[in-house]
């Protein structure tokens, strides 16, 4: 199912929204750089964080609280429990489990639109044809997709969720003697599925029962009451149910002891407090979060190039839409100026990251600038080279 919209733009129109993407463009490359010299200063603060909790975390047992270690940063394992004495319940279809979280996980059978363009452009002129042809399929969603903007009528979702997602979290979660707060209790998610039972199907309401099935440890429910739904042959608005639950086991806590609880150690720069699933040595912990934190340094650099870019090619968009009045000529122009403005953006950001590593690591803040400076001198070098044997050429 496809319905295909065609429209035209002169390049006067084209031109309005290139001046307005100049003031787009003049909002994003300073918010680049702002990202830019941020995403440094938080590397530097987290990586000084985790070499203070390395240098000042004490390796304590799990089974006992030694009141000599109130305030400092522990590191232990152990088995983490439900210690509240009750399994854990969904309060809609009765599923319980003895575990510190029991998720319940809802999608709904719904139609999807999805949208392809294609742009063509007048070889004299600078006017665009665009096609955008808007497809419609039914999919399996955790999210209610709104139908009411869809550009075709006649593919309905339904307005509201029988049921939706929902977790149960054990009211107290305990390693050994310590007791783990919500959000260390939080990061616990070793999650299996939980089998639904022929047991499951007769402890619930009789209205809920005539509209539900099972089926590989899934249930298949009718969004409205009176409708028998079919994993082969799903209606729009039927719902898909599952269960997972973060079962009992071994944990390993790095943070402040505060008597037989834990909380965020403060360091100079961030608070500390982890935890991971498994039996994990100090060491290796913070070795982990280094290296996340030098992934999400260098995926945040690329978030901030990639802005740069596309802000100072806004900037430059008017230059590129009044030579698209002769196709071949806005093709060579629009090249020039992505290969123009992604040198600038290099190095515009290379430079934003030099100086916030002047401001939080001076030594290696200069290098970095006095390495970017020498790229963009070459630069300008190797151009004006090419220029004066371009003009010898032709003399």
């Amino acid at each position: 199912m496809a319905y295909t919209e065609t429209s035209y733009q002169s390049i006067f129109g084209r031109l309005g929204n290139a001046i307005k993407g100049v003031i787009a463009g003049l909002v994003l490359v300073p918010v680049s750089i702002i990202l830019l010299f941020w995403n440094e200063g938080r590397a530097v603060h987290m990586a000084r964080t985790l070499a203070e909790g390395k240098s000042a975390v004490v390796a304590v047992d799990s089974g006992k609280v030694d009141p000599a270690n109130d305030g400092k940063l522990v590191h232990f394992t152990g088995r983490a429990v439900n210690a509240g004495g009750d399994k854990l319940v969904d309060p809609v279809f009765h599923i319980s489990a003895d575990a510190i979280h029991l998720r319940r996980n809802v999608m709904m059978y719904a139609w999807k639109e999805e949208k392809h363009t294609e742009s063509h452009k007048d070889m004299v002129g600078g006017g665009t044809t665009t096609n955008t042809t808007y497809s419609y399929n039914k999919i399996w969603t955790k999210q209610p997709i709104d139908s009411s903007e869809f550009k075709e009528s006649g593919h309905t979702n339904p307005g509201h969720w029988r049921f939706e997602s929902n977790t149960q979290n054990a009211p107290k979660v305990t390693v050994g003697a310590f007791t783990l707060d919500g959000e260390l209790a939080g990061k616990i998610d070793n999650f299996t599925a939980v089998p639904v039972s022929s047991d499951t199907l007769s402890s619930l309401s009789s209205d809920l029962k005539d509209d539900t099935i099972s089926l590989s440890d899934t249930l298949y429910v009718s969004n409205d009451p009176g409708h028998k739904p079919s994993p082969d042959s799903p209606q729009v608005g039927d719902l898909r149910v599952s269960f997972e639950a973060a079962l009992p086991g071994d944990v390993s806590v790095i943070a402040r002891q505060t008597a037989d609880r834990l909380a965020p150690y403060q360091t100079q720069n961030n608070a500390l407090e982890l935890l991971y699933v498994g039996n994990h040595s100090a060491d290796e912990m913070f070795k982990s979060e280094e290296v996340k934190n030098s992934h999400l340094t260098w995926i945040l650099r690329g978030v901030g190039f990639v802005v740069m870019w596309i802000g100072l090619g806004m900037l430059l968009s008017p230059f590129k839409v009044l030579s698209d009045v002769v196709g071949i000529v806005g093709d060579i122009v629009g090249a020039g100026i992505a290969l123009i403005t992604g040198v600038i953006a290099v190095a515009l950001s290379s430079g934003t990251i030099a100086i916030a590593w002047i401001a939080y690591r001076p030594i290696v803040g200069i290098g970095m600038l006095a390495v970017t400076a020498a790229a963009i001198v070459l630069f300008f070098v190797l151009r004006s080279r090419g220029a004066a044997q371009r003009r010898v050429g032709i003399a």
